[in-house]
């Protein structure tokens, strides 16, 4: 469970310890499907775990992440109202039966009617702007969830070009004092990685409002007093553009030390710098949505109609429900200011909200794929020569089923216990 404090203060775990606290260490472990699944993704990302459910779970008595701590004191007050409601009411149904009714008694009774036709007009409004208000906003909170969706697409389609194609030792340089081609070559995909995390990083920041490089170093994505920290220091706007055009520039760079084939330089640039212009417009187009809400004249209207509507309610069910309406109103005040509060409050901007999107796992997920990418791609020979021939599956090469292993026989015991697998909405981070 990442600490509280927003993004700058769930990423203080290193970068290179989340690896080794989520890295198998047994051998036959990093060899099978569960080891790969838990290093290279920790949750898809999504809603912070304690306000995850799991399909078909009854969620009647949740209350965290629900609508009801935003709501449940009018709902309370709507209660109350209707009780006293009732005692008003309920002696001028008597004496109106009796026909002793006075002319103030008489003006009152006719204000209980006139609020009952009120709120019977009311309804039809209220409830079609209300749909009209909570489908944009969630229209809203899923376009914003699926930039984010798309930027990590980027971002990883990026890393996986880099993995790929910057396998090309360079000619070792006439220098006495330098580095072997081979450390070139590695220092300059792991550069470019964590460019690529970086600049992420600082998307997610500015998501949320926040300028704290200070994790970033924490993190392992930046470098203290160097001259990328000095220049994002110089810089006022959120950052990210220009992590992005570094990360351009170096893969230039390294193309023409020969780090890349030539024959496929040029195309593979053009596929980083295409890659990197969609994923800038796609964190643009998401500081669009958080920077422009819905208009301020359609929420307020709908806020007076709302307001106005829930608190005649309980003289409006009254006449007909009487004493019941002590328990119908707080039902039909949780509908509609339920509805309303869950479109102005919890969906409107998803990275403030605590129920939000869970960006400390969007970026650690993120960062251990792009990391795997780059240590597992290409193949390590000898790596792969060391640990030796992996397990047989249970089917063959071409669908054909192997010999089945015989369990309860002297291969029983030699077998690894593989961990129990549970789903990330179970909270198995």
């Amino acid at each position: 469970k990442p600490p509280s404090g927003g993004l700058a203060a769930a990423l203080r775990l290193p970068r290179r310890d989340v690896g080794a606290a989520l890295r198998p260490t047994d051998r036959r472990l990093d060899r099978s499907p569960v080891g790969a699944m838990v290093y290279t993704r920790i949750v898809q990302p999504g809603q912070k775990p304690q306000y995850t459910y799991e399909i078909g779970e009854s969620l009647l008595l949740r209350v965290r992440g629900t609508v009801i701590p935003q709501v449940w004191w009018m709902c309370m007050l709507t209660m109350i109202t209707t009780y006293l409601a009732c005692l008003v009411y309920d002696p001028l149904r008597i004496e109106r039966k009796a026909n002793t009714l006075r002319s103030s008694e008489k003006l009152l009774l006719n204000v209980f009617s006139d609020m009952e036709r009120t709120m019977n007009y009311l309804t039809g409004f209220v409830t079609f702007i209300l749909g009209f208000f909570n489908s944009t906003v969630f229209y809203r909170w899923w376009k914003m969830r699926s930039l984010c969706g798309q930027m990590v697409q980027t971002c990883q389609n990026v890393a996986m070009q880099v993995a790929v194609f910057v396998v090309e030792e360079p000619p070792p340089l006439p220098e006495a004092d330098t580095e072997p081609p081979a450390k070139r070559l590695q220092r300059a995909r792991s550069e470019l990685i964590r460019l690529l995390g970086l600049a992420q990083a600082l998307a997610l920041q500015a998501c949320h409002r926040e300028r704290d490089l200070d994790s970033l170093i924490e993190q392992g994505l930046l470098e203290r007093d160097s001259e990328e920290h000095r220049a994002l220091l110089d810089m006022l706007g959120p950052r990210y553009n220009e992590v992005w055009a570094w990360f351009i520039f170096k893969a230039y760079e390294y193309a023409d030390e020969g780090m890349m084939d030539s024959k496929v330089a040029q195309s593979v640039c053009y596929m980083f710098r295409w890659s990197l212009c969609n994923s800038s417009n796609h964190v643009e187009d998401l500081m669009m949505h958080l920077n422009q809400p819905v208009p301020l004249a359609y929420c307020h209207l709908l806020e007076l109609m709302v307001t106005t509507y829930v608190l005649i309610l309980p003289m409006g069910l009254v006449p007909s429900l009487l004493w019941v309406a002590i328990f119908i109103s707080p039902m039909v005040a949780l509908f509609f200011y339920g509805f309303f509060k869950l479109g102005s409050c919890m969906l409107m901007d998803p990275f403030q909200q605590d129920s939000g999107f869970d960006s400390p796992a969007l970026l650690s997920a993120t960062l251990l794929t792009m990391e795997s990418l780059e240590r597992h791609v290409p193949i390590d020979k000898e790596r792969a020569r060391i640990l030796g021939p992996l397990p047989p599956t249970p089917m063959g090469f071409k669908g054909a089923p192997l010999p089945r292993l015989d369990l309860e026989g002297p291969l029983a015991g030699a077998l690894p216990q593989m961990p129990q697998l549970r789903t990330p909405l179970s909270g198995h981070r």
